[in-house]
């Protein structure tokens, strides 16, 4: 009985560990993407997004569903799909995969319009560069 206590306590450990440190990671790459995105909104509405770029080389932006970013000197793979309770494309669920494609951390609705910058910055604000209409 003893034995089982102890096992479970360790299990409660580990699993309380490890949730640290997903929750960091998914800190370390919402600050990385929030000092790394440039967005490109109209000078007419600056709500209107034409577009992204990372100005940081440990961030890729390789579409707008696709990011690839360089935490701790490994590199992830950030990919968001729309959420079942999505209404209109407005809810995605964003998956954190390691260098060996394994799932290293999931959150799920997050407020992203299909846009992984917004997925990975958790509705931050990013500098904006207005571009003539």
């Amino acid at each position: 009985m003893k034995l089982m206590r102890g096992m479970l306590v360790f299990g409660l450990l580990t699993s309380n560990s490890y949730a640290g440190i997903v929750k960091d990671l998914l800190f370390d790459m919402r600050m990385e993407a929030e000092r790394c995105t440039v967005l490109y909104v109209s000078s007419l509405d600056e709500n209107q997004v034409l577009g992204s770029k990372s100005i940081c080389d440990s961030y890729i932006i390789a579409s707008p569903r696709k990011a690839y970013l360089e935490i701790r000197n490994s590199w992830y793979t950030a990919i968001i799909k729309e959420s079942r309770d999505a209404d209109g494309g407005d809810l995605d669920n964003l998956t954190i995969l390691n260098r060996s494609g394994k799932v290293v951390a999931t959150r799920k609705n997050i407020p992203s319009c299909g846009n992984i910058v917004f997925a990975l910055a958790d509705g931050k604000e990013f500098v904006k560069i207005r571009v003539e209409q």
